[in-house]
């Protein structure tokens, strides 16, 4: 049986090229390949395209996928220096803070709802005094 993350350790190389043809809705191939040093490159198609953006490293490319396209952006990646502030770590960070905000709000919801029952409960017995 393989592993993901062996298979990405053992890879030579520094991209990760995507082609999906349908809209990925986050993709933790993705994360992986990231988490591994590799630096994607994926169709403006989706979650990838976004969260590539949103973190500021890898590459989009035009949908629907153009084979001439694909080639300048791999040849552009294969080229690139790499930013000091780009990197595993800006995307790491970036998910991270996101995943921390959606904590955040869904543990914020039930203390809100919780209040808002003491407060009429309160309501009701100042009324009913």
């Amino acid at each position: 049986a393989w592993e993901q993350p062996d298979l990405l350790a053992q890879a030579e190389g520094g991209i990760a090229l995507f082609l999906h043809n349908w809209p990925e809705t986050y993709s933790y191939t993705l994360s992986e390949a990231v988490a591994h040093g590799l630096f994607p490159l994926v169709p403006d198609l989706g979650a990838p395209a976004e969260r590539v953006r949103r973190a500021g490293f890898g590459a989009v490319f035009g949908f629907p996928i153009d084979a001439g396209e694909v080639l300048r952006a791999i040849e552009q990646a294969t080229a690139r220096e790499m930013p000091d502030r780009a990197g595993p770590a800006a995307f790491a960070t970036h998910e991270a803070a996101e995943a921390h905000a959606a904590l955040m709000q869904e543990s914020a919801r039930p203390v809100a709802q919780a209040g808002r029952r003491a407060g009429r409960r309160r309501e009701r017995d100042r009324l009913s005094a």
